[in-house]
């Protein structure tokens, strides 16, 4: 039961055995398991990143890579993306009907959980009136979720309450992590259960049919009408990956990939579904566009602003949910690495994904974005990389503007599993708080209010009483 214990700690809390240095140069994808203790390298630009990994055959996992946003928290910071918002907002623009030349997109991270820093964020920008200053959402995960409500404009308190309201008090309806045992291959564990079903997948641990089916077309339902109404102007792009392929697929209602909300809950069922834990590979039969299964959107774009450039968007505004200062540049872990081989290789039978997985590339795409929403944060325009969106032949790169949201360094992370209604509140809050200190006119005035003193009037603790309670 220790040795149980231990897996499920892995899986959940995301600990790191470090790699081998010969992992990559042998092409063994689980020598890359393994050794403790090994030094990092610290990296703070992409050059450098993209030399160490491919000229010095160094693993993602050997280096240092963090988030840096805090040269848009200081006072005076002025950032093209920003401005703008801002112009658009003080000139009255509408989606539809710009005359600006640009083209702007807004971009939501995941996270699991962490999607409730999301939901934060996009309740500020609401809040700050920048609403209609957007000309296309896209979402990776849990932020095209909140990417949804934010284009229904179900803000700042119903869409949010998603998270503390229903998946906050839902316990083991919605996450349930005994199931875990079976998602990293140890099912027979659990010999009632495994005895009348050895070869299924097994139930899932994160029930994605709550989320989508009981919350978000009945609970806490997304108001349709006016969801569709404005995508006609500001389209959701959800993003989700394709495992024979192993590179990023944007949904959307162009592509003929969701016309209703049931539809639409499928796109995003495929944009959150993680491998392993939420249960079998997505299949759009409706969508003739999209030939292949998919799966979540972290394997191949966590951060969707990729995708944004890609469609043509010239200034993006990021919104991240993992705080400045945490390392995200890691080796994949014991849990990672058992769920992968149990799904994408005894399951599916998915063996380039399974690579793809355990040769650390979903972790390189996170660091290497990470490191390009840093430089975006400076105000320059970044080149960022699009090869996977466009034809081949195509320019591998195209520049734009990222001005990335994060909290600040220091900052309490919430895990991806989170279950308690008040560290799902306070998560809200944060996010809420970050948003508005970047975001708005007047956060370093005098006498001004701050970010968290406005996050406290629009989601007061007493929500999370009245939410235990209702």
């Amino acid at each position: 039961m220790r040795a149980l214990a231990l897996v499920l700690g892995l899986v959940a809390a995301g600990r790191t055995p470090r790699v081998r240095p010969s992992a990559r140069a042998t092409g063994r994808p689980f020598a890359a398991i393994g050794r403790l203790g090994a030094r990092s390298t610290a990296v703070d630009d992409i050059a450098t990143f993209r030399r160490l990994l491919d000229d010095e055959m160094l693993q993602v996992g050997q280096l240092d890579v963090r988030g840096d946003t805090s040269v848009l928290r200081e006072r005076g910071s002025t950032h093209p993306v920003l401005a703008a918002l801002r112009a658009r907002a003080a000139a009255g623009s509408r989606p539809g009907a710009r005359a600006d030349g640009l083209r702007i997109g807004l971009a939501i991270e995941g996270g699991g959980m962490r999607g409730a820093v999301g939901a934060g964020m996009v309740a500020a920008l609401h809040e700050l009136g920048l609403g209609d200053a957007f000309d296309a959402v896209y979402g990776s995960s849990a932020g095209a979720l909140v990417g949804a409500y934010f284009i229904s404009q179900q803000l700042p308190r119903f869409g949010p309450s998603v998270y503390y309201e229903c998946l906050g008090t839902a316990g083991k309806a919605f996450i349930n992590p005994v199931q875990l045992v079976r998602s990293v291959g140890l099912g027979a564990l659990q010999l009632t259960q495994w005895l009348k079903s050895p070869r299924s997948l097994g139930p899932p641990a994160l029930n994605l049919d709550f989320l989508l089916v009981d919350v978000m077309q009945r609970d806490r339902p997304l108001d349709w009408p006016a969801f569709w109404a404005r995508n006609a102007h500001t389209p959701l792009r959800v993003l989700a990956s394709g495992l024979r392929t192993q590179r990023p697929f944007v949904l959307g209602s162009r592509e003929r990939c969701f016309s209703n909300l049931p539809e639409l809950a499928t796109c995003l069922r495929a944009s959150m579904l993680l491998p392993g834990i939420t249960g079998p590979p997505i299949e759009l039969r409706h969508a003739s566009s999209i030939d292949e299964p998919l799966a979540d959107a972290v394997l191949t774009e966590p951060i969707p602003y990729r995708a944004a450039v890609a469609e043509g968007c010239t200034h993006v505004l990021v919104l991240r949910t993992q705080p400045d200062g945490k390392r995200v540049s890691k080796h994949v872990s014991l849990g990672e690495a058992l769920i992968a081989r149990r799904y994408f290789g005894r399951k599916f039978k998915h063996p380039e994904m399974l690579r793809h997985m355990l040769l650390s590339q979903p972790k390189r795409t996170y660091a290497e974005d990470i490191l390009l929403l840093n430089e975006g944060a400076r105000g320059r325009v970044v080149e960022v990389p699009v090869g996977k969106h466009v034809p081949a032949g195509s320019a591998q790169t195209m520049g734009g503007f990222l001005m990335p949201v994060a909290l600040a360094e220091g900052s309490s992370e919430m895990g991806r599993l989170e279950t308690r209604p008040l560290p799902i509140l306070q998560a809200i809050q944060r996010g809420f708080g970050a948003a508005y200190d970047v975001l708005a006119p007047s956060t370093h005035a005098d006498g001004a209010p701050t970010g968290a003193e406005e996050a406290l009037r629009v989601f007061p603790d007493a929500l999370v009483d009245f939410a235990s309670a209702s």
